[in-house]
Order: structure tokens, then C-alpha cells, then sequence
């Protein structure tokens, strides 16, 4: 599964495709085989046992204009939420149909840039308490301060590759975050 490709830099065969909108920074179909499974509205979708749901969000605060589509993906026993570019904390009902998750991959920014901060980061994650939580295109500046409102320790990732096992989300301890974007050099 794909999951909002940009630029991508190598030719890939995906079963699916999930789209939280449709600007070019989020829906880039360039390097992607045609055929896949395009899931890019709310609601309900399979291919090959993989499990697609979409929740409807918002973009920007304060403009409903643009519908982001947060994406659940359960797969081989995995639940994975890429919230796409939410810019506040969901309805209650909404994470409430959501539930928990195993990762959670979600944009931080600075507050007063209409989308989502640290402390709303937070409120998601402790109400769908995952083990892995992957910031993404968001301000890689903000992962420490992410981990510590999480109480989680922060992990540097650096080649950009996350390998996840049952055993990681099964053992005690708190959760991490998984910064993949620190050898950017912010």
C-alpha cells in the first residue's frame, strides 16, 4: 500500500493506492503501475486481504473546502492510521470508530499553521494509544517535542526504512516515535 506518494524517486507495483487528497504533494502517480486500487473518498475497500477504510477529515482549519480522508489499513493482523494532512483532532465519534491502532502516522506542525500540533498530536494518540508513531510531512523539527508530549521515546530511523514486528507492538514499555527525518539535518 502507498500511501499519499510524492516524488518518488523508484517505480513501484502497489496494490493500492490511498489518497487523503488530491494536491500533487499527496497524489503523484508518476513511479506507481497503473491498476492498483485507488482509495481516495471515505468508506470501505479491500484488494488482496488488505482492508481500506476512510474516515472523512478536514485540510485546513477553518476552510472545509478540502476533504482529507484519514485512511485505516488493517493488513496481516496490523492496524495502521495515516491521518494525511488532518489539520484538528477528529470528532470523538470518528476516533471512536477508528479504535486502536498499532501505528499512527501524522503531520506535527507549529501551532497557528491550520493544521495539526503537539498537544492535538497528542490527544489523538492517547485516545487510539498506538505503539509507532511516524510524523510525516510535517516539521521534522517537532519530533522530540512530539515524543516527549507522548511520553515515548524518540528513535532516529536513518535510512528512511521502518520495519515493524508483532513483537515491537506486543512488548511493555512506551511508544515510539519514529523519526525518519532527522538526517535531514533540521
Amino acid at each position: 500500500v502507498v500511501m499519499d506518494p510524492c516524488a518518488m524517486d523508484e517505480y513501484v507495483e502497489a496494490d493500492a493506492v490511498s489518497l487523503s487528497h488530491g494536491h500533487l504533494d499527496h497524489a503523484d502517480f508518476a513511479e506507481i503501475r497503473p491498476g492498483s486500487l485507488i482509495a481516495s473518498a471515505p468508506g470501505t475497500a479491500s484488494v488482496r486481504g488488505i482492508v481500506l477504510s476512510g474516515f472523512a477529515g478536514v485540510h485546513y482549519s477553518g476552510d472545509a473546502s478540502v476533504t482529507n480522508v484519514m485512511r485505516l489499513i488493517e493488513i496481516d493482523g496490523y492496524r495502521i492510521l495515516h491521518l494525511g494532512s488532518q489539520a484538528r483532532v477528529p470528532e470523538p465519534q470518528t476516533l471512536a470508530a477508528i479504535g486502536a491502532v498499532d501505528v499512527l502516522i501524522i503531520q506535527v506542525f507549529a501551532p497557528g499553521n491550520r493544521k495539526l500540533c503537539v498537544e492535538e498530536a497528542a490527544i489523538i494518540a492517547a485516545v487510539l494509544r498506538p505503539r509507532i508513531v511516524v510524523p510525516a510531512h510535517g516539521d521534522a523539527r517537532l519530533n522530540g517535542e512530539l515524543a516527549k508530549a507522548l511520553g515515548a521515546e524518540l528513535r532516529i530511523i536513518p535510512d528512511g526504512r521502518l520495519v515493524i514486528e508483532r513483537a515491537m507492538l506486543d512488548s511493555p514499555g512506551s511508544a515510539v516515535v519514529a523519526d525518519m527525518d532527522a538526517m535531514i539535518g533540521y
